[in-house]
């Protein structure tokens, strides 16, 4: 963890989210020029609809302030039974477009534990403020699944969201690149 610090502008900003009725963890990551990840803001609230999740992480971002990209899971891509819409497209009639993380657990998993380890110089390349305490109780008290060593036990479910949430930004910051595609070109008449 850190003393809270003014995050410069310069710095690449995300937002990544874990949404569910019954908690909703937003954490504010910021990147330096050297790679290294600060949480630097959370919200942590329960049982708030999607409008009202919106409107608290929008009212939770200062004026101003460039987000990168808002992170979320796939599964907010699902669509709903009842209305044939996905919880990403009602967030997104409500201000917040997001864009898509991996769910695979256990590389996202790896991915954090790649961003907790010290760079070549001894410096934590994860450092967290201190006015963030959700993350800071919740990450620790994650315990290994027995049955699926590179994973986390959901249980108990209370201290999931935050973390969950953290390693939507890991496994998205730390995906290499797609293979370079062959691109198509048009072939243009000598008229145009």
């Amino acid at each position: 963890t850190c003393q809270p610090f003014a995050i410069p502008d310069a710095w690449r900003k995300y937002r990544t989210i874990d949404y569910g009725l019954d908690r909703l963890a937003c954490l504010w990551v910021a990147l330096d020029e050297t790679g290294h990840a600060y949480v630097y803001r959370e919200l942590c609230e329960s049982n708030l609809m999607i409008s009202e999740a919106a409107e608290r992480i929008l009212a939770a971002t200062p004026p101003g302030e460039r987000i990168y990209a808002t992170l979320a899971p796939p599964d907010l891509w699902s669509r709903s039974q009842e209305s044939g819409r996905s919880k990403a497209l009602l967030f997104g009639e409500h201000g917040l477009c997001f864009t898509k993380t991996d769910n695979d657990r256990e590389t996202g998993w790896l991915s954090v534990k790649e961003l907790l380890r010290t760079d070549p110089e001894g410096n934590p390349r994860l450092r967290i403020f201190r006015t963030c305490p959700e993350i800071i109780r919740c990450l620790p008290a994650l315990q290994i699944d027995p049955l699926h060593p590179s994973d986390t036990r959901n249980e108990p479910h209370s201290i999931t969201h935050a973390p969950d949430a953290l390693r939507g930004f890991a496994i998205y910051y730390s995906r290499p690149a797609p293979p370079e595609t062959a691109r198509r070109h048009a072939v243009w008449p000598p008229d145009m």
